[in-house]
């Protein structure tokens, strides 16, 4: 386990905001994630993964990183056991070598697979839980669960992890074995390669078909180095974007459409 302070999360972030962690833990296994959260329990933290979908204030507290944690897949024939700390993109090209099909449309996600799974990460008509069994979680206590795709109640963007207090440890799926469908393939690859470079957090807001009949009033708008990119959903970070830059961005795309729901995690 690794500890510090005062410790810089620009790394940490895929909006390389600049943000400083006055206490930072790197759990390596589950019984050492297990006792820091034993430590911290009791007052205020935040946990995060691969940092894809988070805007963080200057200063936050506690932060516990799951980006030490063990990243292994673990294949039984179709069935693939994998810790949440894979990257997602990993598991995609692992299951396309192994002539599986399924999520060959997701390929070029950002984040890992606990994190997708979390958000029920999709693009297009393919969605992180298409081939999902089960998820297994612990709570802050230490606790484990074992959820069933049913139990995860799954909707567009949504499952009741994001609800509950709880830390995905392990996922599993069952692909088939098929042909991979090549055009689809080369299609997922056009579009995330028209995704912008700058560094972002991907999309904003959840229901963002909401932005489009807006889009020649946003699309160029800025605070600071923050600015609404060609892909109205994304804010990208042109050099030394602030916390506050993207939030009055934010919120000045908002008093326009109320509606919007956010998709990114505000870290305070």
């Amino acid at each position: 386990m690794q500890y510090y302070n005062d410790f810089s999360l620009k790394n940490y972030n895929s909006f390389k905001l600049e943000s400083t962690a006055k206490e930072i833990w790197f759990p390596e296994s589950l019984s050492e994630l297990i006792e820091i959260l034993n430590i911290v329990k009791t007052s205020s933290f935040y946990i995060i993964a691969g940092g894809t979908n988070i805007i963080l204030k200057p200063v936050v507290n506690k932060i516990i990183s799951l980006t030490k944690m063990p990243k292994k897949i673990k294949k039984y024939e179709n069935l693939f056991v994998v810790d949440a700390n894979v990257i997602t993109n990993s598991l995609i090209n692992n299951m396309i070598k192994s002539k599986m099909v399924g999520l060959e449309g997701l390929i070029g996600i950002p984040g890992t697979i606990g994190g997708a799974v979390v958000m029920n990460a999709g693009s297009g008509k393919y969605c992180i839980s298409d081939y999902l069994i089960g998820v297994k979680t612990i709570d802050y206590t230490g606790k484990m669960y074992y959820y069933t795709k049913e139990q995860l109640k799954l909707s567009r963007r949504y499952t009741i992890l994001q609800d509950k207090k709880e830390v995905v440890t392990k996922c599993i799926f069952q692909f088939k074995k098929g042909i991979i469908n090549e055009e689809e393939l080369e299609k997922a690859k056009l579009h995330r390669q028209s995704i912008p470079k700058e560094p972002s957090a991907g999309g904003i807001f959840l229901n963002w078909h909401l932005l489009k009949p807006y889009e020649k009033i946003l699309i160029g708008l800025s605070s600071g180095d923050a600015k609404i990119s060609d892909k109205v959903n994304i804010i990208i970070n042109k050099g030394s974007a602030t916390y506050d830059n993207i939030i009055s961005l934010i919120s000045t795309i908002q008093e326009l459409i109320p509606e919007l729901k956010l998709e990114v995690k505000i870290i305070k």
